[in-house]
């Protein structure tokens, strides 16, 4: 799934000196302009510079109508409020104050603020105890273009000598210009007046200037460095470890910030941006753009330093085993092109054998790993071919639920070969007790997915999506699944969610959902819901969803 338009390299500094430059008073205010523009709001009063509030008015010596309606009433209320309006809450009056927020987990990176709160509950004698997930964000900040580029863009300093591994402010004023237009083209298939468009909306029209975003966002990197130097946020994973008796599950994400005013997950720094923040996105491993067929190639040993995150929580997990008791490692790019890069694969390293070390944990019941296959149909696949990911995965004998995905997209490459089958990298025989397998991103024989499938014989949820079939199609595999696995005659069948891309568009996380008209063709003697000319989805036959705004939704009839 794929977003966004490709860009132009930044102009030359000097230019921002000049009157009419994109850093002057009169192109400033033309950008406001032109951004009320393409984010009309029709309201009575156009007030953006901060969220509208509507109080109903009550005398001050009033009671709150609020605390006079039976305990039941207000429990039940209280139990559909967010946190951050649960905190509010708390501050009107004495009865609410002891209200406790509903915190079951915690956010961790290479930020201050994130490791301040993180350690704060981590001490707290009642909210430590509900913490079941800590998640890591592994997205670290950008300095410059080259800092974001030169390792999966065609343009570097050495093509353009003016740019320096420093904050380099035309760079930064690009990605500003880009964010607005991505959110922009995320809502024009989207209705403008759903509630949480009108809230990004506002943002837009009231984003903050460049200089105070530029001041605000050099912080965010000098705190950046600060950790980097200090360790604490390792520190703080350890003393986590110890202090959250009921933690269940680890992930580390580089999806966290999610797209513009849109973020994957609140974490205590994204909460505290000031309104209307535009900044250059991280997504700290090397990630594919939509429209770039860019890719990334390199020696683990020469590049692990792009997944620090994922190095840090995998050695500390498997050097403080004795010390937790987690059950489920979630290695998410979130439909982003990216993964860890699969060449870890390849050789043993340190790096494999924290993995080894953590997958060996006799509780473990549930992984989800996301890779970064770049190069690997050149090469024949050596790292699905090396055994080192089978061995790896076999000691976690005791997974239910198993999921896979990578960045390969058809789009761009072509499998000059294909991975080896898939039971010769999943050792579907040592997971007897398998109940939900998921696959995205990667070319696979029909036959061999047929053949894998075959295997589990106690699945209970299947999940497929963006899958490059060979020879077949989606319209052949899905005749083939019906007829040759025959789970209509299992007493309960497995839930079958079957994903595709939106033809003729490419923003990341969006996607055709075929539950319900899969699982009415497989168990119910439907028709196929792919045209059988065509090998398209036929229309109404899908729901397209959006992985980063939940309540997008709409049936796919185009």
């Amino acid at each position: 799934m794929g977003s966004g338009s490709s860009r132009e390299p930044p102009k030359h500094p000097e230019q921002q000196h000049r009157d009419n430059g994109p850093f002057s008073e009169a192109a400033m205010a033309r950008r406001a302009d032109k951004i009320r523009q393409m984010f009309p709001i029709a309201t009575t009063a156009d007030n953006t510079s901060s969220p509208v509030d509507y109080t109903a008015f009550t005398p001050p010596d009033s009671p709150s109508l609020f605390t006079t309606l039976p305990p039941e009433l207000i429990e039940k209320t209280v139990n559909h409020l967010d946190n951050r309006s649960i905190k509010s809450l708390r501050l009107t009056c004495r009865r609410f104050g002891t209200i406790n927020l509903r915190i079951n987990r915690v956010f961790l990176s290479a930020n201050l603020l994130n490791i301040q709160v993180f350690r704060s509950i981590a001490d707290h004698g009642f909210y430590r105890k509900g913490i079941t997930e800590i998640i890591y964000d592994d997205a670290l900040f950008y300095r410059s273009f080259d800092d974001q580029c030169v390792e999966s863009n065609e343009w570097s300093s050495l093509s353009y000598p003016f740019l320096e591994l420093s904050i380099d402010k035309n760079w930064f004023y690009t990605e500003r210009d880009d964010h607005i237009s991505e959110l922009k083209n995320r809502q024009l298939t989207d209705r403008p007046g759903r509630p949480e468009n009108v809230i990004r909306a506002l943002q837009a029209r009231a984003e903050l200037s460049f200089l105070e975003s530029w001041i605000y966002y050099q912080d965010l990197l000098s705190q950046q460095d600060e950790v980097f130097a200090s360790g604490a946020d390792a520190e703080a994973l350890r003393y986590g470890l110890r202090r959250f008796p009921a933690l269940q599950r680890v992930t580390v994400t580089p999806a966290a910030h999610g797209w513009l005013f849109t973020p994957l997950y609140d974490t205590p720094m994204i909460r505290a941006f000031p309104y209307g923040f535009n900044y250059p996105i991280p997504r700290g491993w090397p990630t594919r753009r939509a429209g770039e067929a860019t890719k990334f190639d390199k020696p683990w040993e020469d590049s692990k330093t792009k997944w620090r995150g994922y190095c840090l929580v995998t050695e500390i997990l498997a050097q403080e085993r004795q010390h937790h008791r987690v059950s489920e490692l979630s290695i998410d790019a979130h439909y982003l092109h990216t993964g860890v890069n699969c060449r870890l694969f390849q050789q043993r390293c340190q790096e494999y054998l924290n993995f080894l070390s953590v997958l060996q944990q006799p509780n473990l019941k549930k992984l989800q790993l996301s890779l970064n296959v770049d190069g690997q149909e050149r090469s024949n696949w050596p790292a699905f071919r090396s055994g080192l990911l089978r061995n790896a995965l076999a000691e976690a004998s005791h997974l239910e639920h198993f999921s896979m995905e990578t960045n390969w997209d058809a789009n761009y490459y072509r499998a000059e070969t294909l991975p080896p089958a898939l039971r010769s990298f999943l050792p579907l025989d040592h997971w007897t007790g398998l109940r939900h397998f998921r696959l995205w991103n990667f070319p696979v024989v029909c036959a061999d997915l047929i053949r894998a499938l075959s295997q589990l014989t106690g699945l209970q949820s299947l999940e497929l999506g963006f899958l490059s079939l060979y020879p077949a199609s989606d319209f052949e595999l899905l005749n083939e699944m019906r007829d040759s696995l025959r789970w209509h005659e299992w007493l309960t069948p497995p839930r079958v969610d079957y994903v595709v891309p939106i033809p003729g568009e490419h923003t990341q996380g969006r996607a055709i959902w075929l539950h319900e008209a899969v699982a009415n063709f497989l168990y119910y003697g439907d028709t196929n819901p792919f045209d059988t000319a065509t090998r398209k989805v036929a229309r109404g036959a899908g729901i397209i969803r959006d992985a980063y705004d939940p309540a997008f939704e709409r049936p796919y009839d185009y």
